[in-house]
């Protein structure tokens, strides 16, 4: 090849020269690559100077072939390289979780990987050459984004470049996600790219607000235990002081947290205390340490505690110490009393060593005694135990869940399941289905309990059994708890007979109340009808008389206008008689205007009273019976009175509320004592309480002497259609 140049270059024209160089350069291409690459030579200025030159040395042709083969050789390795970078930012970016999206200077997406394609729902093909801002970002903000992307354009800055940044973004679907955005900016052939790193960070947000939900619920424990519990740090400072602390020490936690511990303790006692507390840092554990805390009232409580160490994630760096407490002062106090009276016994001993035989056979037989007394109580509890298996009332215990664990005999026979049946089962196959299922649901979540709120009473319920017949039940309730859990025991009574012989109590009673109602109606009539009229006959008489006796007669006409004043006297005892047995306006105007007119009466006969009544709603006449029971309940009310009574009578569907309140004397109950009023002839709290019982109402009377007296009767209504 270098020798047919050199020939070439010694014997052709300037012309046949150039035609011999094309087929020249067609050859060595061909002889060095095996193809027709025209990078031989390439653009290379000593292409034209080759063909211009008419002769060249040997060498000077061998070295430009050379330069020629070194240009292509680097040329090739620069290719090489830049698609082995290439395929390494593809491998890198396609493996990439992160989202990972570049942004040319005009606003469009230039690169879109595949983890980009995964959290954004779109395509590589979708998405290069879409404008960013516009495709990805949530309407709400894009003229914020436009914004800044004619600031970037310009600067190459912004408000997101170089941060990052917690943002919402917009999937393909239309569903919004939480992200994290870095953006960095990069200058490319004199203008500003950006290139992005997304990350879906919907899942650490869910699992951020579990976390904060747990806290929030550890926050509650702490601050809402019944036992004082109190944190410090390595430095014992106090940094958690719940409800029960403070309560304890009469201090707020505002007060202490951040202070150091020793301000809880006597000063008298801190330095015991304090190395007490130093031990803890050394890993040791309180099981049962007494410690002196200080009021803020300046009195000392003792608290049984016990405290545990809180470690680093090395496991041997404390942190923080916890500590829970029991105030045992009383039990101390207790405590030291016994002591002292155990010296106080001991020195008695010493003093009385004379005595010590005597002493030592009483003891003999205190111990004898007290094994009698063990023995009975074992045989005391043998027989419980007998009576309890053998209980007529249904036992039944469930745990925490609800599910019934225990099932007596008496429950088979009360509720109809065999204890087969019913364990394991929850406590709602005996609840009536019509309570509704939050109400039933109460009794199953765990830990809630629906019985908390009634353990320890007696309650009336409803239950439910096997045939879904449902009867009135007597229910107590006890919370127990062992290692297993929470328990709760019921003794269930069958009240079946006893409500359907109060009910029948209750019948008869009405039925006395409405007699003796019939009793007064006919008394008070015939005192009108019959005594009355005789009274006023004999008044009558009596002023004839009067008129008929001669002036001179004057002693004699003094007795008569006596007579005629006790005549008149009588008539009015006659008629407040008739008036406390039975108005007629009750039977005839109703109970408002009757209550108006006893008022009004009432305060005539004493003086200085001042009565307040009032009626809210009460736009119809109740029944009569309960017209009956509200005047009877008013006018023994009025017995007690001293000089100021407010009677309120308000109609709240569907009850009929009497509310008299009074400065009166008051009363103090007390066993075998229910007072009727000072003049003893009204119907008593006894009576009250059966009329209103009768007519299925309730009474709560709140009475302290000297204190006067609140009456609140509720009574279920039915109003007739008379206008009050």
């Amino acid at each position: 090849m270098i020798l047919a140049g050199l020939l070439v270059n010694c014997f052709l024209s300037d012309s046949q020269w150039r035609i011999w160089y094309f087929i020249c350069r067609s050859i060595i291409e061909v002889n060095r690559d095996g193809s027709l690459n025209h990078h031989i030579l390439g653009n290379h200025p000593m292409k034209w100077n080759f063909l211009m030159a008419r002769k060249l040395t040997y060498e000077e042709l061998e070295q430009r072939v050379k330069e020629s083969e070194k240009e292509v050789a680097n040329s090739k390795w620069a290719e090489r390289a830049v698609r082995e970078s290439e395929e390494k930012f593809r491998a890198i970016t396609g493996s990439a979780k992160d989202a990972i999206i570049m942004m040319d200077n005009e606003g469009h997406i230039s690169y879109w990987n595949e983890a980009a394609e995964r959290i954004f729902g779109y395509s590589a093909h979708e998405a290069l050459g879409r404008e960013l801002h516009t495709f990805l970002a949530p309407q709400e903000y894009q003229d914020a984004c436009q914004r800044g992307i004619l600031t970037f354009k310009t600067t190459g800055h912004g408000p997101v470049v170089g941060k990052t940044l917690e943002l919402e973004g917009e999937r393909k679907d239309g569903t919004r996600f939480p992200l994290e955005l870095s953006v960095s900016a990069v200058m490319i052939e004199d203008k500003w790219h950006a290139t992005g790193i997304v990350r879906d960070i919907i899942e650490r947000k869910q699992a951020d607000e579990k976390l904060q939900e747990m806290r929030d619920y550890l926050e509650n424990l702490l601050n809402y235990a019944n036992a004082p519990i109190i944190v410090w740090d390595p430095a014992f400072r106090i940094t958690r002081f719940n409800h029960a602390f403070e309560r304890l020490t009469g201090r707020s936690a505002d007060e202490v947290v951040g202070a150091p511990l020793d301000i809880l303790f006597p000063e008298d006692r801190r330095e015991g205390t304090m190395a007490h507390i130093r031990s803890t840092g050394a890993g040791e554990r309180w099981e049962v340490v007494e410690i002196p805390i200080l009021h803020a009232d300046g009195t000392v409580r003792i608290v049984l505690w016990n405290s545990a160490n809180i470690y680093a994630e090395d496991r041997t760096t404390v942190i923080a110490t916890i500590a829970q407490g029991q105030d045992i002062t009383e039990r101390r106090q207790a405590q030291d009393a016994l002591i002292k009276a155990h010296d106080e016994l001991e020195q008695r001993v010493e003093e009385r060593t004379a005595k010590l035989a005597m002493t030592t056979e009483q003891l003999k037989l205190e111990l004898a005694g007290r094994k009698r007394v063990e023995e009975s109580l074992r045989q005391s509890e043998k027989r419980f135990r007998s009576v309890a298996q053998t209980a007529s009332d249904g036992i039944i215990t469930i745990d925490s869940r609800g599910n019934i664990v225990f099932w007596n005999d008496a429950a088979e026979k009360i509720f109809g399941y065999s204890s087969d049946q019913a364990m394991g089962q929850l406590i709602t196959l005996i609840i009536p289905e019509r309570f509704g299922e939050d109400q039933r649901n109460d009794w199953e979540l765990p830990g809630s309990m629906g019985p908390s709120g009634i353990v320890g009473k007696t309650v009336e319920e409803v239950g439910r059994r096997k045939d879904d017949s449902e009867f009135p039940v007597e229910l107590s309730i006890a919370r127990w708890e062992t290692e297993e859990g929470v328990f709760f025991t019921g003794i269930v009574r069958d009240v079946t007979d006893r409500k359907r012989a109060e009910e029948e109590i209750r019948h008869l009673s009405r039925q006395l109340i409405r007699v003796i109602e019939q009793e007064r109606k006919r008394l008070t009539r015939d005192l009108h009808d019959e005594l009355g009229q005789t009274l006023t006959g004999l008044h009558f008489s009596a002023e004839a008389l009067y008129k008929s006796l001669p002036e001179e007669l004057k002693d004699q006409k003094t007795r008569c206008d006596e007579l005629i004043e006790v005549i008149e006297q009588l008539g009015d005892n006659i008629r407040n008689i008739s008036s406390e047995l039975r108005p007629d306006m009750l039977d005839h105007l109703g109970l408002i205007p009757t209550l108006e007119w006893y008022i009004e009466d009432f305060t005539k006969r004493i003086s200085g009273l001042q009565i307040d009544f009032q009626t809210i709603g009460v736009r119809k006449r109740p029944d009569a019976e309960i017209e009956i029971v509200l005047y009877r309940i008013v006018q023994e009310a009025l017995n007690n009175i001293a000089k100021h009574v407010s009677i309120l009578l308000t109609y709240s569907h569907p009850k009929l509320i009497s509310t008299i309140k009074d400065d009166g004397i008051g009363f103090e109950r007390m066993e075998g004592m229910l007072p009727s009023g000072p003049n003893k002839g009204g119907i008593g709290l006894l009576g009250m309480r059966e009329r209103v019982g009768s007519l299925g109402g309730t009474i709560n009377i709140h009475s302290n002497r000297g204190k006067g007296t609140v009456i609140r009767v509720e009574l279920p209504v039915s109003l007739i259609q008379a206008e009050v």
